[in-house]
């Protein structure tokens, strides 16, 4: 299973929708807030994927109370928290990883038996000193990878976990 992980597009649609025509096998899409609406202005086939998301700081249905600031998506036992500022989590206890958006920095680190990562962001070539970057999860045989890779598909770095 492919996963792939952005935040921050800020209406971005040409890296968002590049990078969904370039990486293949995607079955699951996961946006860490900030213009998550911005998936549905590519013309991918997106019925086939299932699509996670969570609102950024201000979007008007986390004001409004119509949805709620994180949420928990699990496959195959591994727990996967979606937030889009970690400051602004309660709880994390009961999942494996901490996904979290924001900051426009890409981070990725292993504390207190949880990995939390933040793909980075897809808003333009660099904003905040940071390059564009987004994240893919492949999940197979016991074994998670995560790669961040910049918006031009160039790899970031990888790291690897046994579940």
């Amino acid at each position: 299973m492919k996963l792939l992980v952005m935040s921050d597009t800020h209406g971005n649609k040409e890296f968002l929708c590049n990078i969904l025509d370039r990486e293949d096998g995607i079955e699951t899409i996961l946006h860490l807030g900030d213009n998550y609406e911005d998936i549905y202005l590519c013309e991918s086939d997106l019925k086939k994927k299932k699509i996670y998301r969570v609102p950024g700081n201000y979007h008007p249905d986390l004001l409004s109370k119509k949805i709620e600031r994180s949420l928990d998506f699990e496959f195959k036992g591994i727990v996967f928290r979606l937030i889009h500022d970690l400051q602004q989590l309660d709880n994390h206890k009961g999942c494996n990883y901490i996904l979290f958006g924001h900051t426009h920095v890409a981070f990725c680190e292993e504390m207190k038996g949880r990995v939390y990562i933040n793909p980075g962001h897809l808003k333009k070539i660099t904003d905040r000193g940071q390059i564009a970057s987004y994240g893919l999860f492949t999940i197979d045989n016991n074994i998670v990878i995560y790669e961040n890779k910049r918006y031009d598909g160039k790899l970031n770095y990888s790291r690897s976990w046994k579940y």
